[in-house]
């Protein structure tokens, strides 16, 4: 209510409509937010981070290709902009671009080689291209940054299962049953 107040006496001010359209999105009122959105876009139009959170409102409303068009936007406004390639990079997997979905993997991971989103990723692509031991490396640079999920462990499981490294499979299958002992899957 505070940030309403402020935007409707002075609505120059860009920090508190910025704000205002965060909380709105938190809030889960996408139509609000994309149109906040979109003022500040108007008022900004280099800004990378109003394309992206007009895209964050459209994933909400299930407005997929206006979604991914909107994260190309931002990016095309900074090649640099992390949060829009790994939204590209997923977006064009849920579509089943693969080559589209790892070129952004590839570009964050020369932006941050060590980001835990974009090396799950690559692991993840990796292993369904069957590439095994090149999804391994990715899975062990996971591993010594702490990273720890059911998926990962699975994933590191049945890497080694289709290497024929049993031994190796059992450890990971474990690990990933000591965080979920209850699913059978496992």
């Amino acid at each position: 209510e505070l940030y309403e107040e402020i935007f409707q006496k002075d609505s120059s001010n860009l920090l508190a409509a910025n704000t205002l359209g965060k909380l709105y999105l938190r809030s889960v009122k996408p139509k609000k937010a994309g149109k906040l959105f979109e003022y500040l876009q108007s008022k900004d139009s280099l800004n990378p981070n109003y394309p992206y959170q007009i895209a964050q409102t459209l994933k909400l409303r299930k407005k997929i290709l206006r979604m991914g068009q909107s994260y190309l936007d931002a990016y095309n406004l900074d090649t640099l902009h992390t949060n829009s390639i790994y939204e590209l990079a997923k977006f064009f997997k849920v579509l089943k671009d693969r080559d589209s979905s790892n070129l952004f993997i590839e570009k964050g991971l020369k932006i941050d080689s060590l980001d835990i989103n974009f090396l799950q990723l690559k692991a993840n692509h990796l292993y369904f291209k069957k590439q095994y031991k090149k999804a391994l490396v990715y899975l062990n640079t996971l591993e010594n940054l702490n990273y720890k999920s059911i998926n990962t462990y699975e994933m590191f499981g049945m890497s080694y299962l289709n290497l024929k490294k049993l031994d190796s499979a059992e450890i990971y299958f474990n690990k990933a049953l000591k965080l979920d002992y209850k699913n059978a899957k496992i």
